[in-house]
């Protein structure tokens, strides 16, 4: 991670107009929503609350991060139905699919942690 320090002899109010003047891009929010497997069991309220978080903090792009389930199973369409909420909000959107096992680990973490 690195972090850039400004020193600005410029009056406060004009370090906006400073900022944009610079050759690179601001750092910009970004809200992360993994859907854990309590989640599954109501995708599309984790989907209105991760939305709603978002637009408290001024987030401008989120990460959708849901396990992968065949689209003609009913949790498939409620997964994807909330995934479409979120695209639907207005903010640029991510998303990442990743196999069920990875759920499966990280309900199972202490287990494994101690063998």
């Amino acid at each position: 991670m690195s972090f850039l320090k400004i020193v600005c002899s410029e009056p406060k109010n004009d370090l906006a107009s400073f900022l944009q003047s610079l050759p690179i891009e601001p750092a910009e929010p970004v809200v992360a929503l993994v859907l854990s497997t309590a989640d599954l069991a109501y995708p599309h309220v984790a989907a209105r609350t991760f939305v709603a978080s978002a637009k408290e903090v001024g987030a401008s792009h989120l990460l959708w991060v849901a396990p992968y389930v065949p689209p003609s199973s009913r949790l498939g369409q409620q997964i994807r139905d909330a995934e479409a909420f979120v695209r639907a909000s207005g903010h640029r959107v991510t998303a990442v699919w990743h196999g069920p096992l990875l759920s499966a680990l990280n309900l199972w973490r202490e287990d494994i942690r101690l063998r």
